[in-house]
């Protein structure tokens, strides 16, 4: 078996030694590009500038077990993140264990003017919702309520109804996901509404009442 010169093994054990302490903390990759370069720029094929590409067995199998260290310590990204992700224009948010809102979405943020570690009574949703709201989420955390429901609820500042689509997601660190749709009814609605299918005021009202989640029999009151 050829032994290789002992300069020859340090320098390999230097490089080999800076790409493990790289996977430890990569704050350290521009030491590592140093070493590699003092130690390829030794070696490197005189073809190299033609194309070539410098290769080392040894050296690569390590580059491939310090990729393995480095994907076990990259944090994983959070479950919480993805899902409010998925909701680019409804206002969504996370509730936690404590009742407490941890995560908010940018719709949430400027529609419902939320910020992160607030409680539930700074929703902008009449009293009557907000502690429908806190009563079922107590009961699902302690597994004594369902784990989806719907409130209807109305907002206090837009003067509008908002539909709460609530799911909570068990595990180590339970939490639920409150998504909100505020309608809101278009000015040119109506019009368009009367001109397209010719609908009557009242029966455009129903329409509005249904679409807004009204109930019957408010929807009879505004008749």
């Amino acid at each position: 078996m050829e032994r290789r010169p002992a300069r020859e093994r340090a320098s390999r054990a230097d490089l080999i030694g800076h790409l493990y302490d790289v996977a430890l903390d990569p704050a350290r990759y521009e030491e590592l590009l140093d070493v590699w370069e003092a130690r390829i720029g030794k070696t490197r094929p005189a073809g190299i500038d033609q194309g070539r590409v410098f290769t080392d067995p040894e050296i690569e199998a390590h580059f491939e077990r310090a990729d393995l260290v480095l994907d076990r310590a990259r944090p994983q990204p959070d479950a919480r993140d993805a899902l409010l992700a998925e909701f680019r224009t409804a206002a969504a948010f996370i509730v936690d264990r404590s009742l407490r809102i941890s995560r908010a979405n940018p719709a949430a943020e400027s529609w419902l003017d939320m910020t992160t570690g607030s409680d539930l009574s700074s929703l902008p949703l009449d009293a009557d919702a907000r502690e429908h709201l806190d009563h079922m989420l107590r009961r699902a955390f302690a597994g004594r309520g369902p784990r989806t429901l719907q409130i209807r609820a109305r907002s206090a500042r837009r003067h509008g109804v908002t539909l709460l689509q609530v799911r909570l997601l068990p595990g180590v660190d339970p939490f639920a996901l409150v998504v909100t749709s505020e309608l809101e009814w278009p000015r040119t609605l109506d019009a368009i509404l009367t001109e397209a299918f010719g609908l009557s005021p009242s029966e455009i009202m129903v329409i509005r009442g249904l679409v807004e989640a009204s109930t019957i029999k408010e929807i009879a009151e505004r008749r």
